[in-house]
This record gives structure tokens, sequence and C-alpha cells, in this order.
């Protein structure tokens, strides 16, 4: 295991005159809902987002054409403030509260998602604070997309002293053109690092992988499974040891709770195919998983939404199954399991499409042009 910096990293504090985007150097300061580990050497335990590295960007910024300088808060690490935080307030409230007492020292403060980025919003508004410029990349939309009243009142207080919004799934401009259209925003596609997951030479083993623990719908998955004569093909559930299901489990299906990412690679090259099953809502969710699949040159089965058809073309790079209907599910999956040439042809087109438009580099890029037309 790789060792580990302090969190607390030494910046240079210059004022908003004497940058931008084209200038020599920008202090931006992100503030991450995860954990993100600090080391001294590379290690294959942590895919891009989790880990900085000291003497380099982190993630997507090592893309970026200009000099920068990144600061990363994650969440607090004192376990019952956590706890608090993320299970009944739904908020990251001390991450804010550093935020808040640095952001003179930085040019661009960037928050990955609401549970980042509202509360120091909401903050600033009050304090009348609008500098340095605050960027919310929403990957919930703002509350999950609900529209209730006195849900939103603090959202249109706090969005006041914001100065943009990126989000990963288009379906979201409705929200936002809805309730707070005077906010500049842009649908940036989610991309994934295709160094980082890319095809592994191996010989794929007798089973199907369903990754995920978070908004799955394996209740649909488990029922469709117990449809399907599959002989001794297995179906592994990464991510979850058990769910709440009240059919009979079939045999063959094994629960592997979340693994360090250089094993779930290995899991994902080893597989026949990608399986994720999803529930429907209006915002952006399952994009990692499915991109990092498909980057990886996998077949992929996903069920169809709001937020997966702006990645995937039905029959092309991957297949789409209603959502909820075990039938169909059963359908494609029993489909690819007795066609191994339209295995191969997804294979081949979901990574492709992945280099050509979901990358790593593609989604830095085009928040870059973004911020800039921001900070200048």
């Amino acid at each position: 295991m790789a060792p580990f910096l302090t969190h607390r990293r030494i910046c240079r504090s210059l004022s908003k005159t004497e940058n931008s985007l084209t200038n020599d150097l920008m202090n931006i300061l992100m503030l991450v809902n995860w954990k993100v580990n600090f080391l001294h050497e590379n290690s294959p335990y942590f895919q891009p987002p989790d880990k900085y590295l000291a003497g380099q960007k982190y993630w997507f910024f090592r893309q970026w054409p200009e000099e920068v300088n990144v600061d990363v808060i994650d969440y607090t690490k004192i376990i019952p403030f956590f706890y608090f935080e993320k299970n009944l307030l739904k908020f990251y409230i001390f991450q804010s509260m550093k935020a808040l007492f640095r952001k003179k020292k930085y040019d661009l403060i960037i928050s990955h998602g609401a549970q980042s980025g509202l509360v120091l919003a909401f903050l600033r508004r009050i304090f009348g604070s609008k500098e340095p410029p605050h960027v919310i990349i929403d990957i919930g939309c703002f509350n999950g997309g609900r529209g209730h009243r006195l849900e939103l009142l603090p959202i249109k207080i706090a969005s006041r002293s914001l100065q943009g919004i990126i989000y990963h799934a288009s379906v979201q401009e409705d929200y936002y053109r809805k309730y707070i259209p005077y906010l500049k925003r842009r649908f940036i596609p989610f991309g994934v690092d295709t160094d980082f997951f890319q095809p592994i030479k191996s010989r794929p083993q007798n089973y199907i992988m369903a990754p995920g623990y978070a908004k799955r719908d394996y209740p649909t998955l488990l029922s469709a499974w117990s449809r399907i004569n599959g002989g001794d093909t297995k179906l592994k559930i990464i991510g979850v040891d058990q769910i709440q299901y009240k059919g009979k489990i079939t045999q063959g299906v094994e629960f592997i709770r979340r693994l360090p990412v250089h094993e779930f690679k290995t899991l994902i090259a080893n597989s026949l195919f990608v399986v994720i099953p999803l529930p429907v809502f209006k915002y952006a969710y399952g994009q990692m998983s499915m991109l990092q699949a498909m980057a990886m040159g996998k077949a992929i089965i996903i069920t169809r939404t709001p937020s997966t058809e702006d990645y995937l073309c039905d029959g092309e790079n991957g297949l789409f199954v209603r959502p909820y209907d075990q039938s169909d599910l059963a359908t494609k999956i029993t489909l690819l399991l007795n066609d191994p040439g339209l295995i191969a042809k997804l294979e081949s087109n979901a990574r492709k499409i992945v280099e050509n438009k979901f990358s790593e580099k593609a989604m830095a890029k085009n928040i870059y042009e973004f911020v800039k037309e921001i900070v200048q």
C-alpha cells in the first residue's frame, strides 16, 4: 500500500485580477463527496477520482492545458460527524466550513455533487460572497429533481451565489429551466480514464457480472435470472452481500462485497458480459459503471433510463432493456448467452464510443471550456 500524504497542502495565493485560465497558474479548490487517498506513490488499489498523487494534477485536471494547482477537500474523517452528515443531514457541513474559510486563496471552487456544494453556496449567499466563482457538478439534480416548494426555497437561495452548473444527464435540463433558469449551465457527458480502464487480455470465464451497490434494481435482475436456463453460467453481483428480495434466489448467484479496483477490473475482464439493472430517476447515475465496462471492451445490457439514453445506442454498443421488465431482461441475457457474434460486435463498438465521446479527456476538455467562460 502506498504511503499517505498529509491532507493539508501549501499553495500560493493569487488574486482574481492576477489570475485566469490564460495565466501561468490557477489555484482551484475541489470539494468531493467521497474519500480521497493522498499518496506519495501510485497505487493500483484506487481509481483516478479516489487518489491524489504527490507531484501530479488531480483527476481530470491532468487533461487541462493550463497550469493549475488543485487542493481537494473530501468529507470529514471524524466518524461520528461523518455518519451524522451522510446519513441524517445528507450534506457535508464541515467540508463547507473548511472551504468557506479558505476560499480567498483560490481562483475557482468546484463542488462535485450537491452534498458538497449547496451548503457552501448557501453560506456564501448569506454572507454576500461571490468570489471566487463557484461551480457545482450536479450529479443528483439538486434534491433529486423534486419540485416541492419548501425544498426548493433553500436551493434557490443557494443558487444565487453560484456561477455555473455542470450536469451529466441531459434530462436534468428540464429541472434547471423550470426552477433556476437564470443560472449558467451545460450538459457535459461523464467520461472515464481509458488508460486506467482498458481491455485486459483474458479468457472469459462462465459468469455474468452485475456491478454497483447504489441505485440498482437487483430484484428485477434476480427475477429475470430465475427464468433463464443458463446451465453452469453464474451471476456475480458486485458491491452488495445481500439484497431485499421476496423471491427465491436461484442457485448460481454470488454476492461479492466491494473490491479494490484492480480486482474489480479483473472480474470485468473475465466476465462473459456485464448487466446493469437500474431503477428510473431523472438525473445522472449508472454512467460510471457502464462506461468503465465499455472502456474495457465488454458488452453490456443496461436499463433504458433518461440518463443512460445519452450514452448508448441500442444494438450498436450495448443493449437496452425496459425498466422493471424481468421478461425483457431475461430475453436479452439469453440472447447474448447464445450469440457470441453479437457479443463481439458490442465489445468492439463499446470501446470505440468511449474513446471517441466518453473519455476522461473529452470530459475534461468540455469542463475546461465551460469554466474558462466563467472565470475570464
